[in-house]
């Protein structure tokens, strides 16, 4: 699958594939004919100058000059013959017919080149390093034989393709060490065991030495794919094989603006800064943040959903972590996507703003500042199930966290009457999240704003907007510990008349359930 024309949508659906543990309809990609063919005289010309400071004196020949411009299943014994010629150049040219048959863009036979016994004989071939071009196109074979079903795949580990493929990544030859790198991306995404094979024989960190090393706009791009591909997966690589990546990561993240680009390194990162405050740390040391902080606001879904990965993770951290990311303007980057029309992308920001509301007051006066507790209300009431669910928690904790002042903003806000829309909800947990931040917050408002006559402002405006019926509906609520947590908040913040409390009480009695 070609990296280079994909639209809008396919980046879209590309960026929520990755989200996935190993998708590898996505992750792999077949090197197609398009891909490269479009540049061959170009490429060829160069390619024969780079290759007169190989080891090797052979002629690098122009294929597509001497050999034919495509293949099909018709092809096949003519191209098996040549394979198990004793001729190089009739070696070379079974190895280019079967990556153009397997280069065609749907349904390639790559069942049938398996079958024929292909593999074996082009695992042989990369071992030619007197041979660089052989080496090329069968790498490239392999390559799209890996971008086929997992056992596709496994038929190329199972020959022992890897460290072959690994050792490729320390050939002279520029094209060979990008086609190889091409295939490990593929192979790696492939599971996490053929991952964790690569890593074992070094691949990441070649990987990384080739990109380094190269001023190739194409060698970093597939190299940063493939890097990403090794940085993924659940579960997840060890952590101490896969960290040597995040300075490759974050530079290229810094300095270029190619999507698919950042797309990959942005993801790779979002996976590498998850699991604890070593991982955060080495993410804030590499000098990325900025960065991906303004990333938040680009307008592509598969560069923004990685973004917000890579922030929540890091104020999911310390406090000081945490207050790291709020003073590069995380609040505020936050606060703009809780509209975004990609209901992934409000709940990822809205799961990141949970965690900062769970920080410091100074921390919750940043989302107040950020304009976000309208947004978090409206989306309490007005959103899908999801995000609800996300919304009242981060509203729970702020009103936990916060001083005074604070939670009078949550109320100007209108988060009252969002907590208490949500009491008629059939989920359970949702109620009981929601009835813990009411709670906290009515008694916020009985110790620091009751007037003189003891009357709570903030019960006043729950009742006005229903909540008392829907507190008093949930005395018959078949889960205990739902009616007796809205018992208690009518008990300890609202006056009954005598005859109501005694209804109240009868209400709780038939409705107790004794165990024995």
């Amino acid at each position: 699958m070609s990296k280079d024309t994909d639209s809008p949508n396919k980046l879209e659906q590309r960026a929520k594939d990755f989200m996935q543990s190993f998708n590898t309809e996505d992750i792999k990609r077949r090197k197609e004919e398009q891909t490269v063919e479009l540049r061959k005289s170009k490429r060829a010309d160069m390619a024969s100058k780079r290759r007169n400071f190989q080891a090797s004196d052979r002629e690098w020949i122009k294929v597509n000059d001497h050999y034919k411009p495509s293949y099909t299943l018709a092809d096949l014994p003519e191209l098996l013959e040549a394979m198990k010629s004793p001729e190089p150049e009739r070696n070379l040219y079974a190895a280019q017919g079967f990556r153009k048959l397997l280069s065609i863009e749907n349904e390639p036979p790559i069942q049938n080149v398996i079958d024929a016994g292909v593999v074996p004989v082009l695992i042989e071939f990369i071992k030619r390093h007197d041979f660089p071009q052989l080496q090329y196109e069968s790498a490239w074979t392999i390559t799209n034989i890996a971008s086929g079903t997992h056992q596709h795949c496994q038929v190329i580990v199972e020959k022992g393709s890897i460290p072959l493929l690994v050792d490729l990544l320390r050939s002279s030859n520029e094209e060979v060490k990008e086609q190889a790198i091409w295939a490990i991306g593929n192979i790696g995404g492939d599971s996490p065991n053929c991952r964790d094979t690569i890593l074992k024989y070094d691949g990441l960190n070649l990987i990384i030495r080739c990109v380094e090393n190269s001023n190739k706009p194409s060698m970093i791009k597939n190299g940063s794919w493939a890097v990403s591909n090794l940085c993924r997966g659940k579960p997840s690589a060890d952590y101490e094989l896969v960290k040597c990546a995040i300075p490759l990561l974050a530079k290229i993240v810094e300095s270029h603006h190619d999507a698919d680009l950042l797309s990959d390194c942005l993801w790779a990162l979002s996976h590498l800064s998850e699991g604890g405050e070593e991982k955060i740390t080495n993410i804030i040391h590499s000098g990325c943040v900025p960065k991906v902080i303004q990333l938040l606001g680009h307008h592509l879904y598969n560069i923004q959903l990685p973004s917000i990965r890579i922030i929540g993770n890091i104020v999911s951290g310390t406090a000081v972590q945490t207050e790291f990311a709020i003073s590069l303007g995380a609040a505020q980057g936050l606060s703009n996507l809780l509209t975004s029309s990609k209901k992934n992308i409000r709940k990822e920001a809205v799961w990141s703003i949970s965690n900062i509301c769970a920080g410091t007051q100074e921390q919750l006066d940043s989302l107040i500042n950020a304009d976000v507790f309208k947004k978090l209300a409206s989306i309490v009431e007005h959103d899908e199930k999801m995000i609800k669910k996300e919304a009242v928690w981060a509203l729970c904790n702020a009103a936990a966290a916060g001083r005074p002042d604070q939670v009078l903003h949550l109320v100007n806000c209108g988060v009252i009457p969002a907590l208490c829309s949500l009491l008629n909800q059939n989920e359970s947990k949702i109620i009981t999240v929601a009835l813990e931040g009411i709670n906290r917050i009515l008694k916020n408002g009985k110790e620091s704003f009751s007037n003189e006559q003891g009357t709570n402002p903030f019960a006043d405006i729950l009742e006005e907007c229903g909540g008392l019926s829907k507190l008093e509906d949930l005395q018959e609520h078949p889960n205990n510990a739902i009616y007796e947590k809205s018992r208690q908040v009518i008990e300890n913040y609202f006056e009954l008349e005598a005859d109501e409390n005694d209804n109240l009480i009868q209400l709780i009695k038939d409705n107790v359930q004794f165990s024995f």
